[in-house]
């Protein structure tokens, strides 16, 4: 076996508790012995948590188990994916069939296999109401429960409700919304904590930012910034991410929010709040990048702007005062599985980003405060 591989039990299977452990128990039994005494490592079966990962349609749900075998390496859980078939027929039909994602780490386990589980219930539509039922009765008790949506959720539909009372923790990725004023507002709701794939996707550009006025000579800047300028790839649909960072900075700068895109300055004064987009230019510019933050006060301007064909941001700084100052920063983009992972990391509720998604929120109903 690879030093990252994954097998399955065999056929699926009906959707029954006892059924599904007797399989898992098979699973491990094959797993644990090889053809050649010698030819498999001995096998750590490992859990930290239960991640439930609800997709849209069997192509959604590959992505989805490539990336969960990745996360896998370090943060091994019982991943229980529930995938609806829209186009199923047949009537109301539930499936199950059983996966182990398996690591070989000879430092850190002397040798042996680290594996965990990843139960797959497939559904027709008709049969979406039993997928909450199904996934619950198989979770693993005293364990946290992390719920993934890794495509364009509906968070308020009866199914996901039923899901998300049950989580410690709701996993999404804006960057997928089709509909971001909607699934703003539904975030907005949730009473668990969130994590969105897309803010720790612009960390580099929230920390870029934040050091832009480490230097004593752009003290009074914050407060004299009158405009806040993001530019992303692709259409105006596919601008969630840049509002996310638009609406940070605005929070951070301290600007009142009138409704809308009307914002005021510290001063009082109006703020300008732009949002633009432009058409990709090759692959490195997938829909939704971040491709430049600019802030400007009079006679000032504070710019991040993606470097094309590397992975570098260029950071400048001019100011009337003194010669404009500017430098090349590393911004090295992340597959959702190291962002997966990084949503794992704090179990803890995240402030700054639940300001941050209000006010996304309400910039995108335009709701007056």
């Amino acid at each position: 076996m690879s030093a990252l591989d994954s097998f399955t039990s065999g056929r699926p299977i009906a959707v029954d508790v006892a059924a599904i452990e007797q399989e898992l128990a098979g699973l491990w039994k094959s797993a644990s012995t090889g053809e050649e005494p010698d030819a498999t490592p001995a096998v750590t079966r490992a859990c930290r948590l239960n991640l439930v990962v609800r997709c849209d349609g069997a192509e959604q749900a590959a992505r989805a188990t490539t990336v969960v075998a990745q996360v896998a390496r370090v943060n091994p859980a019982r991943v229980l994916m529930a995938v609806v078939e829209k186009q199923g027929a047949g009537g109301p039909r539930l499936e199950a069939l059983i996966t182990a994602h398996c690591a070989f780490l000879p430092m850190e386990t002397h040798g042996r296999q680290v594996c965990c589980e990843q139960i797959t219930i497939t559904a027709t539509a008709d049969a979406e109401p039993r997928l909450p039922g199904a996934l619950l009765s198989l979770l693993l008790h005293d364990l946290p429960v992390v719920i993934w949506w890794p495509g364009d959720p509906d968070l308020a539909s009866p199914s996901s409700t039923e899901l998300i009372e049950a989580a410690d923790r709701v996993v999404v990725d804006s960057r997928r919304f089709s509909d971001a004023a909607a699934r703003y507002a539904q975030l907005s709701r949730i009473e668990r904590p969130v994590s969105d794939l897309a803010w720790h996707r612009m960390r580099p550009w929230r920390e870029l930012t934040a050091g832009l006025f480490d230097r004593r000579m752009y003290d009074e800047y914050p407060q004299r910034l009158h405009t806040i300028e993001v530019e992303h790839a692709g259409a105006g649909q596919d601008g969630a991410e840049a509002l996310m960072l638009a609406c940070w900075t605005a929070s951070r700068l301290k600007w009142g929010h009138a409704g809308g895109h009307d914002f005021t300055g510290p001063d009082g004064k109006p703020g300008r709040f732009v949002i633009r987009s432009r058409a990709p230019r090759d692959k490195e510019d997938p829909a939704g990048r971040i491709l430049s933050l600019v802030l400007r006060a009079e006679g000032a301007s504070f710019e991040l702007r993606r470097v094309d064909g590397v992975d570098c941001v260029s950071v400048s700084a001019s100011i009337p005062e003194a010669s404009p100052v500017s430098r090349v920063a590393r911004a090295v983009p992340r597959d959702d599985a190291t962002l997966l992972s990084r949503a794992f990391e704090n179990g803890a509720r995240d402030i700054v980003y639940e300001e941050t998604l209000r006010l996304a929120a309400r910039v995108l109903s335009k709701e007056r405060p």
